[in-house]
């Protein structure tokens, strides 16, 4: 099951920003993206020091393209020195959080996730050639000029998302 490895996206932001906001932003870019959300394999969160609370976490979704291809995303969120405020904002008390974000996007294009070109020993080699034929004469330019493209995309307005939702500006 190759899988090609896309360049990560990486956000940081220090200030404010509403924590829960952030997670339902990403969730529902995950959804709309027909994206089926993996369990959380992983969640941390410290216990309060004096600068704050920090979490980690990694969401993972996937979606089926063709019965060949297949989009993987993993998000990295750490969060460092959160704290919990209210500021006054249009003359109304907002609660917010306060503390250093970090984020990781990573898009991977999933090639034979059926593993049809997998068998038992006698026509393993057949088949792991058949597939490299496969993908390197027949099917080449559909990963590099097509799948690569729309998954760095797909990823790229994932990364538009949290910056909004972070309040950051964002240049289009």
């Amino acid at each position: 099951m190759p899988t090609e490895v896309m360049p990560p996206t990486l956000i940081k932001h220090r200030g404010f920003f509403n924590y829960s906001e952030l997670l339902q932003a990403i969730r529902k870019w995950f959804v709309e993206n027909d994206h089926d959300i993996l369990n959380m394999p992983m969640y941390k969160q410290k216990f309060p020091t004096t600068t704050g609370v920090e979490h980690e976490f990694k969401i993972e979704g996937e979606k089926n393209v063709t019965e060949y291809v297949k989009f993987k995303t993993k998000v990295f969120i750490r969060i460092y020195n959160m704290r919990d405020i209210e500021l006054v904002h249009e003359g109304k008390k907002v609660k917010l959080q306060d503390g250093q974000v970090q984020i990781e996007i990573r898009p991977y294009l999933v090639l034979d996730w059926q593993k049809r070109f997998a068998g038992p020993p006698p026509w393993k080699s057949f088949l792991k050639a058949l597939d490299e034929f496969y993908r390197n004469y027949i099917i080449r330019y559909k990963i590099s000029d097509y799948w690569e493209d729309m998954i760095l995309l797909k990823t790229n307005q994932l990364g538009k998302i949290i910056k909004e939702t972070l309040g950051q500006e964002v240049v289009v």
